[in-house]
């Protein structure tokens, strides 16, 4: 009987800890082989773990706007790099690169930022 309590924990935690993984995985949900670039205007900015988020109204090649979700990392790891609540704003114009969604389309995960208005940069290239 305690042999499999025991195997059943085991089972449980084991699948406790590869759901958790699967949440966090970039390349589960991002094609981190493809790397996509918009430029727009910043409809939100969403400080909150566990991912912060970016609101981007696009402009698209007929003139249309088109809503943009980026995800970033939680607040806890920006921080360290030197973010707060306040490093972007709405009405911020900024051209982002990332990765994109696997299956949603106009959502990416943010591997770069700058921002013209006063030449703030954030990315692989500047911010590590």
């Amino acid at each position: 009987m305690k042999a499999r309590l025991l195997l059943l924990g085991s089972a449980l935690s084991l699948g406790a800890a590869a759901a958790a993984f699967a949440h966090h995985s970039r390349p589960a949900h991002f094609d981190l082989s493809r790397t996509v670039a918009v430029e727009g205007v910043v409809a939100d900015f969403l400080w909150r773990n566990p991912h912060i988020f970016i609101y981007l109204e696009v402009e698209n090649e007929a003139g249309e706007l088109e809503a943009w979700e980026l995800e970033m990392q939680n607040t806890a790891s920006m921080s360290r790099r030197g973010w707060t609540a306040e490093t972007i704003k709405v009405d911020d114009h900024i051209s982002v690169s990332g990765n994109p969604h696997r299956t949603a389309d106009r959502y990416m995960f943010v591997t770069g930022i700058e921002r013209p208005a006063d030449d703030f940069k954030y990315g692989d290239e500047y911010a590590y």
